[in-house]
């Protein structure tokens, strides 16, 4: 008689011993600081000034960024208050040498209806590069933001895609590279995405669940970020010693935009290392999988 044993999270594909890989809530455990899924308790729809819970059991609660105005609990996530301004939440988590951030989110505007510039929704950003006062310029200049756009015709933009945004077009190759939205989903809808930078290889990497797969490469850059930017604004935007901010997530207007179309943020989770591909896949179908469960309509089904 023969006996089968099946161990669950075990990696056989190696030579040797198998080996354990931890999880938590199916996301990949190695260097996860972060994890929050912004669900609701029963069926209040009140604003929320969190705190919001991290649920990587390290205990890294995040908290409202500035002066924005609380989210609307919902029980789908969170969804701004409806201010035309949007909210940021602050993780405290630091942007290390080497990162990964997986987020679900959306903006809230009509797709077909074009707006003019500055119409990028940002979902995740720089705390050197977000205001802290909710009607000031959150430009991100000289950091890596993830936004959408509503524009039609843009140099660099489609229009409700998906992209990372770089002022100085040095993380990216470009000030903004963006996702197809017919093919992989646009920010108008669910779609999970995946950024990262490898501080090591000074590659800078954009993933989602659907497929999308971008990289640029650019060693000194991404070596001179992570020596942290200009922070004291007094070396003229020159690297200084120190490492740079804090991770912002939410849904909040980009520039000085007077026409930000409202916003939900669904999860997030981030990593203070960068992901092999087969993590970050293994990370964003475990997130799709969790959201859907709640009865969201995931692009792509």
């Amino acid at each position: 008689m023969s006996l089968i044993i099946r161990v669950k999270g075990a990696d056989f594909s190696a030579a040797g011993l198998p080996q354990l890989k931890r999880r938590i809530d199916g996301m990949p455990a190695d260097g996860l600081q972060g994890l929050y899924w912004f669900e609701a308790d029963g069926t209040d729809e009140s604003p929320t000034a969190g705190p919001f819970t991290d649920s990587s059991g390290n205990g890294n609660h995040a908290v409202m960024y500035g002066n924005y105005s609380s989210p609307i609990k919902k029980s789908f996530g969170l969804q701004d208050s409806g201010d035309g301004l949007g909210f940021a939440i602050d993780t405290g988590l630091t942007y290390t040498r080497s990162w990964t951030a997986i987020i679900c989110g959306r903006h809230r505007g009509d797709p077909s209806v074009a707006l003019p510039a500055n119409s990028y929704p940002a979902l995740l950003g720089h705390s050197l590069g977000v205001s802290s006062e909710k009607t000031g310029s959150s430009s991100n200049a000289l950091f890596l933001t993830l936004n959408g756009s509503l524009l039609t015709t843009t140099v660099g933009a489609a229009q409700d895609s998906w992209g990372l945004f770089d002022s100085t077009g040095d993380f990216t190759g470009e000030t903004r590279r963006p996702v197809d939205p017919k093919t992989y989903g646009g920010s108008s809808e669910r779609v999970v995405i995946a950024s990262r930078i490898n501080g090591d290889t000074g590659q800078t990497s954009l993933r989602t669940h659907s497929g999308y797969s971008d990289d640029n490469v650019n060693p000194e850059v991404i070596g001179a970020y992570q020596n942290g930017w200009d922070t004291n604004q007094d070396n003229g935007g020159v690297p200084d010693s120190g490492l740079p901010g804090r991770l912002i997530i939410g849904s909040w207007r980009q520039g000085t935009d007077p026409n930000y179309p409202g916003g939900e943020l669904y999860a997030a989770a981030f990593y203070d290392r960068a992901l092999s591909e087969t993590e970050m896949a293994t990370a964003m179908s475990a997130m799709k999988s969790r959201l859907a469960s709640r009865g969201l309509a995931m692009f792509g089904g």
